[in-house]
């Protein structure tokens, strides 16, 4: 009994120590280790905006490109930022190998240290004792190695929160110091636009960008929405309608997408990328922005990339669903615009021709040039 109580003392000696020289090796090649890897990692995401860029750029401009034969140039300089985000990974693997060997070595530092005290205390320790020692050394490399990789990972990954972080600190807002005003809540509340010797800036405003935007409704060229949310959160952000889906489904009836929907899962379907068609996207544009009743409704090229059949009934919308407001459209479909109250036409930038449609038809001018053309 009293050499087994001198072995355990001794036993656990050597264990206590060998556990804080293992705890503070693993912490050193902890350090050193996830120092570099976020920088690789941080690395591997500046070398992927490029590539991603170049993607998008490539698809929205793929008939230019074809049609200009420069498919090749696309694809040399495809293949150089692809080479350039590979680097960052390769290295990364570089160090993952690394820090395997490492592990191996600091196991095998450990397995000779067990075998030393068994040599040393030899006729004292039972064997079935020496054979869980060693078994448990095998498993420790890698149940060790997995904890390094998952605790080096995790705070890899919160570098990303960093960035984030560091990017909401160090970033000027838009909004400038002097643009603190609010406008009356039912502001505009006429719709009356009056352009006096008009030129466009960004520091002529006091008001709050982001209360000026919601205050106009606004329908873009490019339909968009969250494709990882529901048709209901796209179709109303803001909560405009306090979730009444009869509102909802009513302005989707408007503009003949409420079937299509429903079919597809009604209001709580995911509205992923390929849920409309593109007619159909500007169709669920359209219907997001009669949610928003503002007497100043603008309209950037909304039919221009939709068939004929698809422009006519976002015509018939327009004009019913926005009487009385006043209506700012940019166009190059001038049949859209023939019964508007007044035409600007711009040429390089200036105005060139101004008036109602039917006195710019009358006459010989900018307007009835590109309207017959």
């Amino acid at each position: 009994m009293l050499q087994v109580a001198i072995f355990a003392i001794g036993a656990g000696m050597i264990v206590a120590s060998a556990s804080y020289l293992v705890v503070v090796a693993l912490i050193a090649i902890q350090r050193f280790y996830v120092q570099t890897s976020r920088q690789l990692r941080t690395l591997r995401l500046e070398q992927q905006a490029p590539l991603y860029t170049h993607f998008q750029e490539t698809i929205a401009g793929l008939v230019s490109i074809r049609a200009f034969g420069w498919a090749a140039p696309f694809r040399a300089r495809n293949a150089t930022l692809l080479d350039d985000s590979q680097r960052p990974m390769y290295l990364l693997k570089t160090v993952q190998a690394w820090l395997g060997l490492v592990l191996n070595l600091l196991v095998a530092g450990l397995g000779t240290v067990l075998i030393g005290t068994i040599v040393s205390l030899r006729d004292t320790v039972h064997p079935a004792l020496v054979g869980l020692g060693l078994l448990n050394i095998m498993s420790f490399n890698e149940n060790l190695s997995e904890l390094i990789v998952v605790w080096s990972l995790t705070e890899t990954s919160l570098s990303a929160l960093a960035r984030v972080r560091s990017f909401v600190q160090t970033t000027d807002s838009e909004e400038k110091p002097g643009e603190t005003g609010s406008p009356p809540t039912a502001w505009p509340s006429h719709g009356a636009v009056t352009l006096d010797q008009f030129s466009a800036a960004y520091s002529a405003s006091g008001l709050s960008r982001a209360e000026l935007r919601q205050r106009f409704n606004i329908i873009t060229q490019e339909p968009y929405w969250v494709t990882s949310e529901t048709v209901r959160f796209n179709l109303d952000p803001w909560g405009a309608t306090s979730q009444d889906d009869d509102i909802l489904i009513r302005v989707l009836e408007t503009c003949q997408l409420w079937s299509v929907i429903e079919a597809r899962g009604g209001l709580n379907a995911i509205l992923e990328a390929d849920f409309l068609s593109h007619g159909q996207r500007q169709l669920f544009c359209l219907a997001r922005a009669l949610l928003r009743r503002s007497k100043v409704v603008v309209l950037d090229e909304v039919s221009s990339s939709v068939d004929i059949e698809t422009d006519r009934r976002m015509q018939e919308i327009i004009r019913k669903e926005f009487e009385g407001c006043t209506i700012i459209a940019v166009a190059h479909r001038l049949e859209t615009i023939v019964d508007f109250d007044r035409v600007v036409v711009l040429s390089d930038g200036r105005v060139v021709e101004s008036g109602p449609p039917p006195e710019l038809l009358a006459r010989d001018g900018w307007f009835k040039r590109l309207y017959e053309s």
